[in-house]
Parts: structure tokens; C-alpha cells; sequence
């Protein structure tokens, strides 16, 4: 995710896909969540390389693309 300055401020999860024929009209900063290795799933807690950390959970608003 980009400001409107073209820096990076978030990324979303590679597996994210917006709704199909859509476009991002807005996105906001919904809440921000603590998150921690023992919350995590075991198969991925190798790979954790903090014990807690902030998530930003994003507010995408989404309007038909007429192009």
C-alpha cells in the first residue's frame, strides 16, 4: 500500500485479491492490534522474529471500475 506520495505505508497479504472489476476508492487505518508469537500457528512460529508485534488493520473501501 502506497500514500498518495508513492510511499510504501503497509503491505497486504499475498493471497489478498481485490473484488474483481473494482478499484480501491479509499483506505483508512481500521484499529491497530497487538500480535505475539504464542498467538501465532505453530507452523509458522519458527519463522517469528519477535515475540510481539503491532498489526495495521486496514479499511479498504472499494467502488465499481467503469474503465
Amino acid at each position: 500500500m502506497l500514500d498518495p506520495a508513492g510511499m510504501v505505508v503497509g503491505r497486504l497479504a499475498r493471497s489478498f485479491k481485490p473484488p474483481m472489476g473494482t478499484r480501491c476508492r479509499a483506505a483508512e487505518v481500521f484499529a491497530v492490534v497487538e500480535w505475539s508469537r504464542e498467538a501465532s500457528d505453530p507452523k509458522y512460529r519458527d519463522t517469528v522474529r519477535s515475540e510481539t508485534w503491532e498489526v495495521v488493520v486496514p479499511e479498504l473501501v472499494f467502488e465499481p471500475d467503469d474503465h
